[in-house]
């Protein structure tokens, strides 16, 4: 293809880059002395040096450090580049008990709140993950953890296993999660992440992925590995990593953990992520054989970068920064270097800049590649090439005056030449074992800030407790004085933040005009005690949607309201549509907004009251009854389901005198009978019905057959039955007996236990995803079988239905299901409860019914003992502000309200036409605790708090 059949669309993106193009979407990281990657660039422009002694809550340096390089069971070296606090853990936001937490690795841990955050910061939704293909890719190296719990006198539980194991990690992640694509633990040494990386780009690439999540982890907790790789000469005695410099004699081991989140570039631009770059090219090989297994070997290194470089398709002279692998070995730097020049086969001089974190926070083995890689992608952002750390010497086998490269020994602007249009790097990972990896990355230039809409948004912050809330607010109060909080539009902030972050019980809700409001709402709320706003009490109360009469008004003022939400919008011109449909309906249409006729006036309030409960419906609240005062009664039963909107509306004009009503698909409260209208409504005979079921021969003989062999060593299916036992018990028959010998008991008891058996059958089925199943010929037999598998009768109620004869019983009976009958799945057939339930026979008198609407008297002064229980949301007086200034905030502040109590809100559907950005906000602070695993050999000091929130800039 040649360059002019390639298309390019308004960034400048040909299509073939479109397609094959990966972009970084998401990050997240804990490096040594870093928290995230906002400090990680702070300590790298400030030419930070992390390394450090080892403390005693890892080993006593003092028993096994020695500076004789070959002294028994010590090591020579006694520093480290480490995290703070990784014994600390969320253990009740992940749903893990504290002792599992104890004997769970610390980079299962690190991991698992890391990836969180790394969601959180590319603002993709976790249901959008879910139902997507999102691999997971993790690098890992060391399993140190693991060294601690095999110490004499540690007790080993049920979930060290689990804990530890390499497979668990990437796995653990994808279980909790709920991600259903490829899930793999990579270690290739110090190519581990970096080849997690080059994973997930081809399955991005392949389509087996829509999303994936590529990570890398280090932590060091046990000396093994000190002792061991000092006797091999490859650490360094004096504590540093010395790239490129003469004095180059080993590395230092770092620990660190780091998260990206990569989609294919069309849809990260589709769905308006925010890209921090892009991965143009990847490649993974094994050395083969070398002098040994640890020795580099130039041509395996130069061949892995020149398939990188083919894939990413751009020149090598356009690369002109490279993070090299640079562990500072004196032979391992100059074969790096050597690969790196013969595999840019350029005649072109000093052109690329080289350099290694390593220097700054030591060689994190597994984590080592994707760390590279982040720095990279901050140069990128900031323009900034830094400073590569401890270089006094060049090491004199590396001729960097003839190669393409130059060292980055100053911090300095990424300037480009004037043929080079963007900035692309290479980052290399090469693992003692023989495996290498290499990436091309890329720059993307970010659209320039667009002028915010002049719309208001919900700004919505939640957490699992009070603490996380309280130092989310903090963070929140800091990210507002940086300069990022100032380019970002109210519009990203707001709609990032109630479209992809999750909601928890603890919650903080205001709709917002402008940020000065943002920063008004975080101060009132740090001087007030934050509380639980969802009471666990008000989570079972049946929710009732009540609607009120709305003040008269000019209908401009709610069709004001409409423009500035958009399912409000929508609402409104499919009912305007369906009022155009009518006869005459234009001529109502030319009437409906101006006309004073006391008919178009209750139009008005009848079509207002109509957009505002579906609206609400639709937004996710969870709406148990229905119900209205005056016209809104009208408007209950059309969003009931009750009556058809189109006959509602000529009823209210005079223009049809009769309406049929349906049986309404939402509870519906009918004020003149004080009565609620069910879906269903549930007689004797139908009861009756049930009660005559028949279980054909080759059913009970199939059923029964499974049983025998499934009781004896199917754990679900034996809890399952003595769930049933309990009640059969009751009734003195034995299940045991009846597995044995059925003939000796009655018709009516046979068929008690034929259900049981089935039921315990069912749930094993659906406990396990099992498809398996007996199919119930008799109709009414099938349907009791639902009732009781949704719950709407209990194993009791049926053991009465079976069993007893008398009248009440089957009274009793119907009064339990229609009492229950929220609770049916609709999904399922119930063929019988629906066949009997087309007709609404509980309103005698229709025409008075409707009538008496009109006389609001009537409808408002209902007995409040008649009035449903539960808990009333109102919906239209509330709607009468004063002047019309903020009447485009009164239906969101409306549904913020409901949301801090506890409802799923759906705010897509509110803002679907205001185009925003995803941008990167103040991630969760998590409660941690200590979680550690304690032996007899190995003390570990004990921290001085029980439990600390860390916040996003590292204090605690």
């Amino acid at each position: 293809m040649t360059s002019k059949q390639i298309h390019k669309n308004k960034s400048g993106i040909s299509s073939k880059d479109l397609s094959t193009d990966i972009a970084v979407i998401g990050i997240a990281c804990r490096f040594p002395d870093a928290p995230n990657y906002q400090q990680y660039w702070h300590n790298l422009i400030n030419n930070i040096n992390s390394i450090r002694e080892i403390p005693s809550d890892r080993w006593d340096i003092k028993q096994y450090y020695s500076p004789e390089r070959d002294a028994p069971n010590k090591s020579i070296s006694k520093w480290a580049g480490l995290l703070d606090q990784i014994d600390l853990f969320d253990a009740p936001f992940f749903n893990i008990t504290s002792t599992e937490a104890n004997s769970t690795d610390p980079q299962q841990r690190l991991l698992m709140e890391e990836t969180w955050h790394c969601i959180e910061d590319a603002g993709v939704t976790l249901a959008d993950l879910q139902t997507h293909q999102t691999s997971v890719h993790v690098g890992v190296m060391a399993l140190d953890y693991y060294q601690r719990m095999l110490a004499p006198n540690t007790e080993i539980d049920r979930y060290a296993c689990l804990g530890n194991y390499e497979g668990i990690l990437a796995n653990r992640l994808s279980y909790f999660l709920g991600l259903t694509g490829e899930s793999e633990s990579i270690d290739a040494a110090c190519a581990s992440s970096l080849i997690a990386l080059h994973n997930a780009k081809r399955n991005l690439l392949s389509g087996k992925s829509d999303y994936a999540i590529a990570a890398g982890v280090n932590v060091i907790c046990h000396p093994w590995k000190y002792i061991s790789f000092s006797r091999a000469h490859m650490l360094s005695p004096n504590g540093q990593c010395k790239t490129f410099d003469a004095s180059a004699d080993g590395y230092v081991p770092g620990e660190g953990i780091a998260v990206m989140l990569l989609t294919p570039l069309h849809k990260a631009l589709q769905k308006n992520y925010h890209i921090y770059g892009i991965i143009k090219g990847s490649s993974v090989h094994h050395s083969g054989k070398t002098k040994s297994i640890t020795a580099p070997k130039v041509p395996a290194q130069q061949s892995i970068i020149e398939e990188a470089i083919r894939e990413a398709r751009v020149p090598s002279e356009s690369i002109t920064y490279v993070e090299a692998h640079g562990t500072g070995t004196s032979l391992g730097d100059p074969i790096e270097v050597e690969a790196l020049s013969q595999a840019f086969n350029t005649k072109k001089r000093q052109f690329c800049a080289i350099g290694s974190v390593k220097t700054n926070i030591g060689h994190l083995e597994a984590a080592a590649g994707i760390a590279g890689v982040i720095k990279v992608l901050m140069m990128m952002k900031h323009k900034k090439i830094v400073k590569t750390l401890n270089i006094k010497t060049v090491n004199p086998i590396i001729d960097f005056e003839h190669s393409p490269f130059h060292l980055a020994e100053q911090l300095t602007d990424w300037q480009l030449p004037k043929n080079i249009s963007k900035r692309r790097a290479g980052v290399s990972s090469f693992g003692f074992g023989g495996m290498g990896a290499h990436i091309i990355l890329e720059e993307y230039r970010q659209e320039k800030p667009r002028t915010a809409p002049k719309l208001s948004f919900p700004f919505l912050l939640s957490a699992k407790s009070v603490a996380s809330l309280s130092a989310l607010l903090k963070e929140w109060q800091a990210y507002i004085k940086t300069e990022q909080f100032q380019i970002q539009s109210l519009a990203d902030i707001c709609l990032t933040l109630s479209q992809t972050r999750e909601s928890f019980p603890y919650r903080l809700g205001r709709i917002i005009n402008n940020k000065a409001d943002l920063e008004h709402v975080l101060n009132e709320a740090l001087h007030h005690k934050i509380t639980n706003q969802t009471v666990d009490s008000l989570k079972e109360m049946p929710q009732i949607l009540r609607l009120q009469t709305i003040p008269q008004r000019s209908y401009t003022d709610f069709h004001r309201l409409c423009s500035t939400y958009s399912l409000l919008h929508q609402l409104e011109l499919t009912c305007l549509e369906n009022i155009a449909a009518l006869p005459q309906g234009n001529k109502i249409i030319g009437k409906f907004q101006t006309s004073k006729e006391a008919s178009f006036q209750r139009l008005r309030n009848f079509v207002a009251l109509v957009i505002l409960s579906k609206a609400t419906m639709m937004s996710g609240v969870k709406v148990d009854c229905l119900m209205g005062d005056g016209i809104g009664e009208l408007a209950a039963a059309v969003t009931s389901g009750l009556l058809n909107f189109r006959s509602a509306v000529k009823w209210l004009l005079g223009i049809q005198h009769t309406i049929h009503l349906k049986r309404p698909k939402v509870n519906f409260f009918n004020s003149a009978l004080g009565k609620v209208i069910q879906p269903f409504t549930v007689t004797t005979s139908y009861i009756k019905t049930l009660k005559a079921l028949k279980i054909e021969a080759s059913e009970a003989e199939s059923i029964l057959q499974k049983s025998r062999i499934l009781q004896h060593n199917q754990f679900s299916f034996k809890k399952y039955l003595n769930e049933w036992k309990k009640i059969l018990d009751y009734y003195d028959i034995s299940l045991s007996d009846y597995l044995d010998k059925p003939q000796r008991f009655s018709p009516q008891q046979q068929t008690l236990l034929q259900v049981a058996l089935y039921d315990s059958y069912k749930n094993l089925n659906k406990k396990w995803d099992l498809s398996g199943k007996i199919a119930l010929q008799d109709p009414a037999a099938e349907e009791l079988s639902h009732l009781l598998f949704d719950g709407v009768l209990t194993k009791l109620d049926v053991a009465h239905l079976l069993l007893n004869t008398d009248t009440h019983s089957l009274d009793q009976i119907a009064i339990q299901i229609q009492k229950n009958q929220h609770l049916i799945d609709m999904n399922k057939p119930y063929f019988l409860l629906k066949q009997g339930n087309q007709l609404v026979t509980e309103i005698p008198d229709v025409k008075k019914w409707l009538t008496g609407i009109f006389n609001e008297a009537i409808t408002t002064t209902s007995p409040q003992e008649k009035l449903p229980k539960g808990k009333f949301i109102d919906i239209g007086s509330n709607f009468a502000a004063k002047g019309t200034a903020n009447i485009k905030n009164l239906f969101p502040s409306f549904l913020v309200s409901l949301w801090q109590d506890g409802a799923s809100i759906n705010w897509s559907l509110g803002y679907a036409e205001t185009a925003y950005h995803k941008v990167a906000l103040p991630n969760y602070p998590f409660a941690r605790e200590r979680y550690w695993i304690e032996n007899t050999t190995q003390k570990t000091a004990e921290p001085s708090l029980k439990s600390t929130i860390v916040t996003g800039d590292g204090k605690k």
